[in-house]
Formats: structure tokens, C-alpha cells, sequence
């Protein structure tokens, strides 16, 4: 799964407090597993998208991926 996620959005600075307007952006390769071994014999440039269920929720690797390009 190859993921590319651009968002314009407002934070907090926690320097000064006042509001901010920061724009994210980030890409990632994605390989579905179905366990943490299987994702253990994934290439370097994959990163794992373990799914327990048959089902995956998209919007919360989205979240996820917005969280962490935050500076």
C-alpha cells in the first residue's frame, strides 16, 4: 500500500501558545501481514500494516501518519 497524505491544519506553538497554521505532508510503503513474524521478513523499505481482522480501518492509518510527521 503506498500512502501520500497532505493536510493543511492549525496547532498550538509551545513557545508562544498562540495558533499556527502548519502544513503536514508524508509518504510511506505499506505490506500487509498478518503477524509480527511475518512483518520480521519484511524489505527495509516497508513498513508493516499488521491487521488482526479481516477488516482495517484506513482513517486511523491516516491519523497515524498525520501524527507522526508532526514536527
Amino acid at each position: 500500500v503506498y500512502l501520500a497524505i497532505e493536510a493543511d491544519t492549525t496547532v498550538y506553538c509551545q513557545r508562544c501558545l498562540e495558533r499556527m497554521s502548519l502544513h503536514l505532508s508524508s509518504e510511506c510503503e505499506l505490506a500487509i501481514v498478518w503477524s509480527d513474524e511475518e512483518a520480521t521478513h519484511l524489505p527495509s523499505h516497508l513498513d508493516p500494516l499488521i491487521v488482526k481482522d479481516s477488516l482495517c480501518n484506513l482513517w486511523e492509518i491516516v491519523e497515524d501518519e498525520l501524527m507522526l510527521s508532526l514536527p
